[in-house]
């Protein structure tokens, strides 16, 4: 599983965070006055539309920028839009980092980083167990993706 759609940025400063950003593939689905629906993995989110950069987004594949603290886990249940197997946790002091890799249906998968509170992630997800993640509707940047000529 590649690593390449999650960033990590130099560290400035010893003790501080990096900055990690998760980088998931969508493809446009629909939109209203107020959000953006997009095609994630298996299923359908709602995000709103104040994220995209740019203001337009051209009716193609848009990226989905995420930090890790803003995935959340969530249950798993055949609506679930963004799924993935746990393979690895890290714990870094006041917070755990959970490496998932995610599937889509276009058959390519990447490893995305969860980063909770805690170590209870340890226990409620153990490495191997199948895990829905949820999106925000806000805290993240759409990005859209140049059409190929």
């Amino acid at each position: 599983m590649s690593d390449e759609n999650t960033r990590r940025s130099p560290v400035a400063s010893v003790g501080a965070v990096p900055d990690d950003v998760n980088i998931l593939p969508a493809y446009f689905h629909g939109e209203d006055a107020t959000q953006l629906h997009l095609r994630v993995s298996a299923g359908l989110v709602s995000i709103d539309r104040e994220c995209l950069v740019g203001g337009s987004h051209g009716g193609g594949r848009v990226d989905i920028h995420v930090r890790p603290e803003h995935l959340r886990f969530a249950p798993l249940t055949a609506d679930s839009a963004l799924t993935g197997t746990v393979v690895d946790h890290v714990r870094q002091g006041a917070y755990v980092d959970t490496y998932v890799d995610v599937n889509f249906a276009s058959g390519a998968g990447q490893r995305v980083i969860v980063r909770s509170t805690g170590a209870d992630a340890i226990e409620r997800f153990p490495i191997g167990s199948i895990t829905a993640l949820a999106l925000p509707s806000q805290d993240m940047t759409l990005v859209p993706k140049p059409i190929a000529s």
